[in-house]
């Protein structure tokens, strides 16, 4: 019995999208010293330690200047103003979703 398995990655087949096409990757960091990262939790459990932990362990490794906590329900998407206010908050973010 074979069985086939397709993985998915998340991220874009272009780093620049043609004419007119959806935007593709955001532009990468060449480093995250002394850059703030944001985190958005959706409130579940699991994903508040896991927060606390790429706090701790980003700030640790990478030389961070802050992590930004966001907290968005896990039955909506974030509000356009939340996702604004992180946009001027935050140099890179980290969306998480711990069920």
């Amino acid at each position: 019995m074979i069985i086939e398995t397709e993985i998915l990655l998340p991220i874009g087949e272009k780093l620049v999208p043609d004419a007119g096409a959806a935007p593709g990757l955001a532009p990468r960091l060449s480093s995250l010293e002394d850059k703030v990262v944001g985190i958005v939790s959706n409130g579940w459990n699991c994903m508040r330690v896991i927060a606390e932990e790429y706090s701790h362990s980003l700030t640790v490794k990478y030389g961070l200047r802050g992590v930004a906590l966001y907290e968005t329900p896990a039955t909506m998407a974030m509000t356009p103003e939340l996702v604004e206010r992180i946009r001027s908050e935050c140099d890179a973010v980290i969306v998480g979703i711990g069920n």
